[in-house]
């Protein structure tokens, strides 16, 4: 090789060299960045300070489960991230399926107590009914667990066997191993179940209505609510329940509808990116027009809004309740992979069709039917906080109690109760049956529906004017309380007219029982004792009461007690409400007694004075009648005087003699009728005094004068007996205990003794029978029954 082609060559290599090292120089070409990636710089650089200063650190999975935590968060207030170990069970809980034992519980008087299984439940395959004790679970004593702790045990998944210590009202014990599976969750309910555990639908059997209830829309929702309407027996009507319904899938939503709808849209879906999907109605399969009600409250939400408002949209149905939630969104679960679980995102809103125009001649009444929050596709999204629901054609509020009461009826009915309540014997022997009166039949007691350790108490008030019935349970919880009036009978006459009354009571004896019993959801074999009034009143009233009690003792096999009427408003304050601290003094005032007691407990009552003729309330009936101001006269007077000057008229306080704690009103009663109509044969300024001439100011000053004379009276006794027998709490009872003068008089007067002062609400201040219930509570843990020759007394002065 010459040297010039060598040179060549070697010039040649090192230009290749030199290319080479610049390659390897120059930074290396970079794809374009995702703007995600730049968009969340600042979560990334988050990291970064977390790792270098936190003193405990962050795994890369925690970091990357906190974010997609908190973005799923910020989207609204319904989208959340599900991690894989909540995720399946999340899910499935959107099927309608549950994995879990079913035991449903419940803390009563510091025990964990059994309210029942659900159906199909691993708990009601092993025939755990109502009315056990929870003693232990997995070896960890009851005691040393709170109700959440104990329900998540029972809740919690998985086929881990769990070890439940079990005892009985007998005082039996046993352990029973239970092991969560899966079962399915009734969606399709009725008001109640039968003797088979089957639900009930008939709400009126002779009228043809029934009652549905869809707790929740999953996607088998539809067939079984197909199959349960299609076995009503040719409905006239129908009561669709929607309360307290989460919603769940739109599709089952949307059959529901199209049941009762022959044609027409049933609901539009919208994504964010104009993706549209229609649900209309079909002819197929549709049901009979009958008589249509939807119950929706504040917490009917989602697809139970679609069904709601569709029907409502479309005439077919009439709502009543509550507005609904609001809640205009269509969820979905998205898979995220990489083992991170899913999100359960709002991928869509909702519209419910717009109402059809109504004819050129028709004229609309009523409500405007509900639409959809925005009125089109691309309408900007409420702001947070604000929603408006399906709003209701008749507007209807529960009180608090009624409320909670129905969730009580709803827990009770849906589990299953069968047999009595006692622990599994793996002998397979029976446990003895509840005991009768002696030479009664002894009767096998059902299974107990309120939970164990209650003692339920059934009591029944006559002694006067108003019949009453009480379920009251362990002395001071009311279930229920009713009480039929009967002041329009006697409002023509002044005055109660016994022989009115007492068959005012026969007729209305059976229908306040049963409503008793029904609002309490409290079956006969539930009830530990029947108590009645049989002290004092008028005896014909009385002898209604008395003989029904007696009946339902025999008949149920339960114990009688027997309860001073008077006694009973001095236990009235406790009921829901706290005990009573004794010792006490008691003032009983009401229109057939006014009377003051030493009291060294609920059934140790020392009578210290009463009235010797007019009882207080009876003077205001009275007083009432010479103003001519109506009947009752309790509350006629106490409005009257509201506007009055109690300094008017100087009417008499009758103190009677030195430290006397016995009452008179008679004097007062005739002062103010001599007042109003003169004295007989006395003239002022040549003509008698008439209420014809009255103004209504000076009515309101006579009421009032009279009202602070009565107060008074009331309020010097009461401090006497106070002070006499260095009682620790006023306690005020009695039809008059309504008046808000004699409620403000006492207060001050607890205040300036230093004692505690206990007045019943109001609706216990009339006769009723949840004291007479709650007192007999008391007797019988004391040991003090009564046999049916109990006799009913017109007056006791005890």
């Amino acid at each position: 090789m010459s040297w010039r082609n060598l040179i060549w060559m070697m010039i040649i290599l090192c230009l290749a060299g030199l290319a080479l090292y610049l390659a390897s120089r120059r930074p290396p070409r970079v794809a374009p960045a995702d703007p995600a990636v730049k968009d969340l710089a600042g979560a990334v650089e988050a990291y970064k300070v977390i790792q270098q200063n936190s003193y405990e650190g962050l795994s890369p999975q925690e970091a990357c489960r906190g974010a997609i935590e908190g973005m799923a968060g910020q989207t609204d207030e319904f989208s959340a991230y599900l991690p894989p170990e909540k995720a399946d069970t999340v899910l499935r809980r959107f099927d309608g399926t549950l994995e879990e034992t079913g035991l449903q519980i419940a803390d009563q008087d510091d025990r964990l107590v059994v309210v029942g299984p659900l159906a199909g439940s691993p708990a009601h395959k092993a025939k755990l009914f109502a009315g056990l004790e929870i003693l232990s679970i997995n070896g960890v004593e009851a005691d040393y667990l709170t109700l959440a702790e104990a329900r998540a045990a029972l809740e919690a998944g998985g086929s881990k066997s769990l070890r439940l210590g079990l005892g009985d009202r007998d005082g039996r014990k046993s352990t029973v191993n239970l092991c969560p599976a899966r079962f399915d969750v009734e969606t399709v309910t009725g008001i109640a179940r039968d003797g088979q555990g089957r639900w009930v639908h008939e709400l009126d059997p002779e009228a043809g209505i029934y009652y549905l209830r869809i707790a929740e829309f999953v996607p088998r929702t539809p067939s079984e609510f197909h199959e349960t309407y299609r076995e009503l027996d040719e409905p006239r009507g129908v009561v669709l329940d929607l309360r307290d319904n989460p919603g769940g899938v739109l599709q089952a939503a949307a059959e529901i509808v199209d049941r009762f709808l022959s044609k027409g849209l049933i609901v539009r879906t919208v994504s964010r990116r104009g993706q549209q999907d229609v649900r209309e109605a079909h002819p197929a399969g549709t049901y009979p027009p009958v008589p249509l009600v939807v119950l929706v409250n504040q917490r009917t939400v989602s697809a139970a809004e679609i069904v709601a408002g569709a029907l409502q949209v479309h005439r077919r149905a009439v709502l009543v309740g509550r507005p609904t939630y609001g809640k205009w969104c269509v969820q979905s679960p998205v898979d995220l992979g990489y083992g991170l679980g899913r999100l359960y995102l709002s991928t869509a809103r909702y519209f419910l069709p717009e109402p059809p125009e109504p004819p050129a001649t028709a004229q609309t009444t009523g409500p405007a039917t509900a639409n959809a929050p925005v009125a089109a596709d691309d309408s900007p999204r409420p702001e947070a906080g604000t929603r408006a629901g399906v709003q209701p054609d008749v507007p209807v509020r529960l009180k608090a109690g009624e409320a909670r009461r129905l969730e009580v009826l709803r827990l009770r009915a849906m589990v299953i109760v069968e047999g009595r309540a006692r622990a599994p014997d793996p002998a397979g022997g029976r446990a003895a049956p509840g005991q009768g009166r002696p030479g009664c039949k002894a009767r096998t007691r059902r299974a107990m529906t309120v939970p164990a350790g209650q003692t339920v108490i059934v009591g029944l008030e006559t002694t006067c004017d108003e019949t009453a019935c009480a379920v009251v349970a362990d002395g001071r919880r009311v279930l229920s309380n009713v009480v039929a009036t009967q002041f329009q009978l006697h409002a023509r006459f002044g005055g109660v007219v016994p022989e009115i009354a007492s068959r005012a009571h026969l007729e209305a004896i059976n229908t306040v029982t049963a409503e008793a019993l029904a609002q309490a959801a409290v079956e006969p074999a539930e009830v530990a004792a029947v108590a009645v009034a049989h002290e004092p009143g008028l005896i014909g009233s009385l002898l209604v009461g008395l003989m029904a009690a007696k009946t339902m003792a025999w008949v149920w096999g339960r114990p009688l007690v027997g309860v001073n009427h008077i006694h009973a408003h001095a236990y009235s304050p406790a009921l829901d409400d706290e005990p009573i601290e004794y010792p006490a003094v008691a003032l009983i005032a009401s229109g057939g007694h006014t009377s003051l007691y030493q009291c060294r407990s609920p059934t140790e009552l020392t009578l210290l004075g009463a009235t010797t003729d007019d009882a207080a309330g009876e003077a205001f009936d009275k007083v009432a009648a010479i103003l001519n101001l109506g009947y009752p006269g309790g509350p006629a007077v106490d409005r009257a005087a509201r506007t009055g000057n109690p300094k008017a008229v100087k009417f008499p306080r009758a103190l009677l003699r030195g430290q006397s704690l016995d009452f008179s009103f008679s004097g007062l009663k005739t002062a103010v009728l001599y007042h109003v109509r003169g004295t007989p044969g006395a003239l002022r300024d040549g003509v008698p005094t008439r209420l014809e001439r009255m103004t209504d100011q000076d009515v309101a000053d006579v009421a009032a004068s009279f009202q602070a004379a009565v107060v008074d009276t009331l309020r010097i006794k009461l401090r006497r007996a106070a002070q006499q027998t260095a009682a620790r709490t006023l306690i005020l009872g009695g039809g008059v205990a309504a008046n808000s003068a004699l409620r403000q008089a006492v207060e001050k007067l607890g205040k300036k003794l230093g004692t505690l002062v206990r007045m019943p609400a109001m609706k216990y201040c009339v006769d009723n029978a949840a004291m007479t219930a709650g007192l007999a509570y008391h007797y019988l843990q004391a040991g003090k029954t009564d046999d049916l020759e109990l006799a009913a007394t017109a007056t006791v002065r005890k």
